[in-house]
């Protein structure tokens, strides 16, 4: 999946892998 086009999804992506 293309996190780089979905800047929501990337927000959502990399809270989810930070804050695992």
């Amino acid at each position: 999946m293309d996190i780089t086009k979905m800047p929501n999804e990337r927000k959502l992506y990399l809270a989810r892998w930070y804050f695992r």
